[in-house]
Parts: C-alpha cells; structure tokens; sequence
C-alpha cells in the first residue's frame, strides 16, 4: 500500500457518501461540517446516512495511515451507540500493483463496530470496497 496525502481527505468523504448509497440502500444522507476554524462530525462521524426503514448508519472515513485510524476508532468508541446503529470506519488504500501510472486503483479498507454478546467490537471486512472513479465525485441523486 501507498502512503495517502491529507488531500485525499475530500474524495475520502465523497466516496463515503457513495459508499452509503451502494452499500446500505440510503436514502438520505448529511455530511459533516468545515468552517474556517473548526470542523464538526456526527457523532465522531463524516457521513450519516438512513436507509427505508429508518436505520441510520454512521461512517468516518480517513486517506490516513494506521495512527490515524486507531485515533478515529477510539473517537468512535467513546460515543454511547444504539444497538440498531451501524458505524462504519473506511480507511482509503490505493492498490500496490499500477498497470497504467495514469489509472489508480483506490479502495476502502472496511472495520466495522458491530454489536457481538452485548458489546461493541471493530471486526474488518475480508474484502475490500473497489472504488469506481465517479465516487471521487459529489453524489447527485
């Protein structure tokens, strides 16, 4: 894996929201906020989204390396979930093996904080999320 620069932090979001849409069934979502000085999650969270049924699922995205996403799973673990809630963190890699310099491959590395025996673990997801070019782009519904 390739070392990712902060810059990807953006496409990170922007494939989060997508992530929701083609993964969970979202049908709305919010996205956390920048200003100038300060930024605002929810709940520790980058992206909300709810599917039909009303069942929200969180996801905090991150272009960083380990430090990082061990920094955002113990941000995420402080928070008091609801046992319907799905929270999602999605680590952005890009694949070792370029064929074309011109085309990389980008993917989300998955953990997810599930409810097992009345407590919350980080279980990874054995596959990857491949994630298509159109994601690094803001989702239109």
């Amino acid at each position: 894996m390739q070392k990712n620069a902060k810059s990807r932090r953006k496409d990170a979001e922007k494939a989060a929201v997508w992530f929701a849409y083609k993964n969970f069934n979202a049908v709305a979502h919010v996205k956390s906020i920048q200003t100038k000085w300060q930024r605002v999650d929810i709940f520790g969270a980058d992206v909300a989204s709810k599917d039909s049924t009303g069942a929200v699922t969180y996801i905090q995205v991150t272009a960083g390396q380990d430090s990082a996403l061990n920094a955002r799973k113990h941000k995420l673990e402080k928070y008091p979930w609801h046992s319907t809630d799905r929270v999602i963190l999605a680590q952005l890699k890009q694949r070792n093996e370029i064929v074309n310099a011109r085309k990389k491959e980008w993917f989300f590395k998955i953990w997810e904080y599930k409810l097992k025996n009345g407590q919350r673990i980080w279980e990874l997801w054995s596959n990857p999320i491949l994630i298509p070019r159109e994601w690094f782009s803001s989702f239109k519904k």
